[in-house]
């Protein structure tokens, strides 16, 4: 069926652009010129990698036909297991069209338990698509069975933090910082939206929605004022954020009244708050 060849070519096309990043981080450490066989082997089974782009959908490109399912498959696991892609090379692939695939490749081999990986760290500040990827990355990272250790650093960016991709942020933060009968898939203790765009509208339901596992929260350079201050003020004076070691508000328009209502706030944590650092410059 039509679908199913335009699955396979999409597959293949995500192995395709995983290969030529990999090849490509490689070469700016000289990895790619120690190893010339790999990268003859990398050119003749995968044209795409080496420059050429085969665009056909019916099974054969100018080329020669596409590597089948089952190779494909193979290779992208043998690509995944030698180059071990960091948390950066994934962020960066799960953050675009072209290597949104590879990503989520990747985490179905993890999710079938034929490939482990740890990703403690995501940043998704360069991230350009729409609400639906955005829910389907998210969803399965925050599956029990696909990470080996759970996701702990989160950076966003603007586009993430509005319109319909704001919900589905949020409903991940939710449910972040909680453990229920097992190891969580997602225990944030990191949430840096620093230069995200974020108002008191979009900065609100984001303070609404922090997990208590929280320890860093960055706000710096944004639009917040003295309304998002109170829904922060809030989490804190319900102890929501208990575990809280460094605030950084710095460079948001808070005046006094934004200013006034984050200390009273802290002045209301219930018990001892163990806040190392308070970063406060630039809030007038």
């Amino acid at each position: 069926p039509r679908g199913a060849r335009v699955r396979r070519v999409s597959a293949v096309s995500s192995l395709y652009f995983l290969r030529r990043c990999l090849w490509k981080r490689k070469e700016s450490k000289g990895i790619g010129n120690r190893f010339p066989c790999q990268r003859e082997a990398c050119e003749k089974d995968f044209p795409c990698a080496s420059g050429t782009t085969n665009t056909m959908i019916g099974g054969r490109g100018p080329l020669g036909p596409f590597p089948s399912e089952s190779s494909s498959s193979s290779s992208f696991l043998a690509i995944l297991t030698h180059a071990r892609p960091t948390p950066e090379d994934f962020s960066s692939l799960a953050s675009t069209r072209d290597g949104f695939g590879s990503a989520l490749l990747l985490l179905h081999f993890v999710k079938a338990g034929r490939f482990r990986y740890s990703l403690p760290k995501l940043d998704l500040s360069e991230f350009s698509l729409g609400a639906q990827k955005l829910r389907l990355l998210l969803s399965l990272l925050a599956s029990n069975d696909v990470l080996s250790d759970p996701l702990e650093t989160l950076k966003c960016g603007p586009h993430v933090c509005r319109g319909d991709r704001l919900p589905v942020l949020t409903r991940l933060l939710r449910t972040a910082g909680y453990r229920c009968g097992g190891r969580p898939a997602v225990f944030l203790k990191s949430l840096d939206l620093s230069k995200c765009e974020l108002g008191d509208s979009e900065g609100g339901s984001l303070l609404h929605s922090l997990p208590p596992s929280l320890e860093v929260l960055n706000l710096q350079d944004n639009f917040l004022r003295s309304g998002a201050m109170e829904t922060l003020s809030s989490a804190l004076h319900a102890g929501s954020l208990s575990a809280l070691l460094r605030l950084d508000v710095s460079r948001n328009p808070l005046g006094p009244p934004g200013v006034v209502a984050l200390a009273r706030g802290l002045g209301a944590v219930p018990g001892v708050l163990p806040l190392q650092r308070l970063e406060l410059r630039a809030t007038r």
